[in-house]
């Protein structure tokens, strides 16, 4: 029935894993709210939308929280909130890559890696290099990590459990899959009315 559809739409997009940003965004938003203090999960409003326009992660701190987020809202409200695909979080699937061998026999992209980076990490951190021009987002991970892990020395998440994170977000098991299930829930667009 017409008369129930939502009204409004809220939309952000772009936030690239910087956390603040996003938090900012929801104390100001009209159509989502924290659903209680510990700030682990939304609200949306009963007469909106909510469209997140892709590029979850980047070179901020909160690539893992803000999908954990936007994936837990999907699940709340699958019929009102849309995800839709940004060429980074596509992108991402180039790390399924660095961490199936078997995968990558027939791939172009294995051979376009230099011979001399030969360990998971640099692997990670070369991809890095040439999905975003920097391994900067590889710190700001292992500073999630830590967060995550409720250690106050983010050196003591080792460069293993770093890159490891990084391919485990697109690997099909494991519950640290969270770009894998962004992408199995997002689309490539959405039309919002007659716009």
């Amino acid at each position: 029935k017409m008369d129930d559809a939502p009204t409004i739409c809220g939309f952000l997009s772009n936030v690239q894993g910087d956390y603040d940003f996003f938090e900012k965004y929801v104390e100001i938003s009209r159509i989502l709210a924290w659903a209680d203090e510990s700030k682990a999960s939304l609200d949306l409003a009963d007469s909106a939308y909510f469209v997140f326009g892709g590029n979850v992660q980047g070179t901020g701190q909160g690539d893992i929280r803000i999908a954990r987020l936007l994936l837990d809202l999907k699940k709340k409200y699958p019929d009102r909130v849309k995800l839709l695909m940004g060429n980074m979080d596509i992108q991402l699937l180039k790390f399924s890559y660095l961490s199936n061998d078997s995968l990558c026999e027939d791939v172009e992209f294995k051979h376009s890696i230099p011979e001399s980076v030969d360990s998971l990490q640099s692997k990670v951190r070369w991809l890095l290099q040439d999905l975003v021009g920097s391994d900067e987002p590889f710190e700001q991970r292992r500073k999630e990590l830590s967060l995550l892990s409720n250690s106050d020395d983010s050196q003591s998440i080792s460069d293993e459990d770093v890159a490891a994170s990084f391919t485990a977000q697109v690997l099909e098991t494991g519950e640290d899959n969270l770009m894998l299930r962004y992408l199995n829930e997002a689309q490539l667009a959405w039309i919002f009315g007659a716009t």
